[in-house]
């Protein structure tokens, strides 16, 4: 993948913003909101919203590492970087943002 390509995907679902943050705010909730997620925690038994803290997860026999750089309940977003992956072409900065409903 070239350096300076990316790549974008959104989803829109027709619930209330708050409700799906509740889900997804906590860093570690990976296994229930992503299909095919077998196994997730936070190394050093951080909690899922420290910034700084590494989710490591299993996901079709392979592990994944990502470290939480920014995370906010005020604005409902998280984001992270992929630190170790199975794939070396996966983008090296992931950016999850949930808007806040009108």
């Amino acid at each position: 993948m070239n350096p300076s390509s990316h790549s974008h995907y959104s989803v829109v679902l027709e619930l209330p913003a708050r409700q799906v943050w509740a889900v997804v705010r906590d860093f570690n909730s990976y296994p229930i909101w992503v299909d095919g997620v077998d196994e997730s925690h936070i190394e050093e038994d951080l909690s899922g919203t420290t910034v700084g803290g590494v989710r490591n997860f299993a996901m079709g026999g392979f592990r994944t590492r990502q470290r939480l750089l920014a995370h906010s309940d005020v604005d409902r977003f998280f984001t992270y970087v992929v630190t170790q992956s199975r794939s070396k072409q996966m983008a090296l900065l992931e950016l999850l943002s949930t808007t806040r409903a009108p």
